[in-house]
């Protein structure tokens, strides 16, 4: 998620702004994992939230995929619960559109064969 230093309303808008550059270059791609990292181990999906939708609105869903931090996250909220707030955040997308942040986006960056 490009490590924001700073959550806070001015902090939100340097890395969008950061963030908004690097994704003018088509040959770019953001991972979104590691979320108790930026947030802390009592994340919530509100806080998420906005993070992650200016993300997919900046590089589109073929170019955002979703991971967790495994083992890490078992500290935090763990995986189900990680998998099931991105589901509630990205239910606005269609299926297709899913499927490429949550499988099609990786397999195509790091070149797995099919």
């Amino acid at each position: 998620m490009g490590w924001p230093i700073d959550l806070g309303v001015d902090g939100y808008g340097r890395w969008q702004s950061d963030l908004d550059a690097i994704s003018r270059y088509g040959n770019t791609c953001v991972s979104i994992s590691a979320v108790e990292c930026i947030f802390g181990m009592n994340w919530n999906e509100e806080q998420l939230k906005p993070w992650i939708m200016s993300l997919v609105e900046m590089f589109g869903p073929k170019r955002c995929m979703f991971g967790s931090h495994m083992p890490i996250d078992a500290l935090s909220h763990g995986f189900d619960r990680l998998y099931d707030t991105y589901e509630r955040i990205l239910s606005v997308f269609s299926s297709d559109e899913r499927d490429d942040m949550f499988r099609r986006t990786a397999l195509s960056w790091f070149r797995v064969p099919r």
